[in-house]
Order: C-alpha cells, then structure tokens, then sequence
C-alpha cells in the first residue's frame, strides 16, 4: 500500500490521485470481534504538497458483515472511513499558520519517494466502526430467561415485572417509601397523644 511521490517533491500546490482496491484481509486484522469485511476495500486519495510537507486526504469503504451487540444477529452493512495525514518533506521545524488543523510535532517525517500508507488506512477502518452495532435502533435483544431473540416472536417467557437492571433501585425505593410511613405514622400518634394530653 505504497504511494509513489518523487513527482510532487519541489512542487508546492501540486497533488496526485491514488485509487486501489485492497484485499479486505489486509487491514482487518484489528478489527473488533463481530465485524468481518465481506469485499475488497475501495481505497481514494488526494496527496498534496502544501509547501510544508504532504498531506493524504481521502476515503475509504467497503461492504462489512456485523453482529449486534444486543440480539447477536448477523447483518450486512457498509463501513465508510476518512483518511488524513500529514507528513513532513524535512525533519527541520515546521512554521504553523493558525488556521492549520494538524499537528507537526507529531508528523512523520517523510524518507525516500514512497508513502506507506498501511497504517492510516487502518486506523481509519477501526475508527469508522460504531461503538455500538445494532441491527436496528430498537433492537429489543435476548429473552433473559431463554436467550431467544425477542424480534423472532417465538419467546413464550412472561416478560418480567421489573427490569433486573433496576432491581437495586426499586428496592431503594421501597426502602424510603417505609421510612416516609413510619414517619407520619409517628406524627399521627404524637398528634392524638397531644389531643388526649389536652
């Protein structure tokens, strides 16, 4: 995944398009458990030398088989991620303007005429993969008691009362509601003890 750049070196302002289509087990090594790519990896890039190094901007996409988080079923999607980079053409200081929106120190510093760019287009995949992988935002997941999927409709398990989740809560609850009843059960006794007294 190398990008030939000799063209762009002393030319400030110009730029290159990098297209390719990656075997999808090349980058999904990292991947987290439950997404598996299902097409090769479409890969668009623009290098350009903006005078002070060049910058990789682009996108990259391809088909995903995911698993929800909530009910486990398997589903297709696609995965779309952007790519950016900067790398310094010098190890020398880079001046930064302030509209600049990377971060040179932390730059790498270009050697030879060929980018590599395994490396972002991976972190690029991993970051544009969902925290959270639903089937559907209203996924209602797993009966707790026999672990059938509760879309399929096949669960005959009676729905519980409280969700287990807030068990702890609802005792709690319990629990202050029976102080607040001793409490004015007490003042009612302070108050027919003071009408006796009287």
């Amino acid at each position: 995944m190398r990008i030939k750049i000799g063209s762009l070196k002393g030319q400030p302002g110009a730029s290159l398009r990098w297209t390719q289509s990656l075997a999808g087990d090349s980058l999904e090594a990292d991947l987290p458990s439950g997404v598996e790519i299902s097409s090769p990896i479409a890969v668009d890039v623009v290098v350009t030398n903006t005078g002070k190094g060049l910058l990789v901007r682009g996108t990259l996409e391809c088909n995903v088989q995911y698993q929800c988080t909530r009910c486990l079923r398997e589903f297709p999607s696609t995965l779309t991620g952007d790519v950016e980079e900067f790398y310094r053409t010098s190890p020398e200081a880079v001046v930064v303007d302030d509209g600049d929106d990377f971060f040179p120190d932390e730059a790498e510093t270009l050697v030879g005429d060929e980018i590599d760019l395994t490396e972002p287009l991976r972190e690029a995949l991993l970051l544009a993969v969902p925290m959270k992988i639903l089937c559907s935002a209203d996924c209602r997941g797993l009966c707790p008691k026999c672990g059938q999927p509760l879309a399929a409709q096949t669960c005959d398990c009676e729905e519980p009362v409280t969700d287990l989740r807030f068990a702890p809560l609802l005792d709690l609850f319990k629990k202050q509601e029976k102080t607040q009843e001793r409490g004015k059960d007490n003042g009612s006794t302070k108050a027919e003890t003071l009408k006796g007294k009287n």
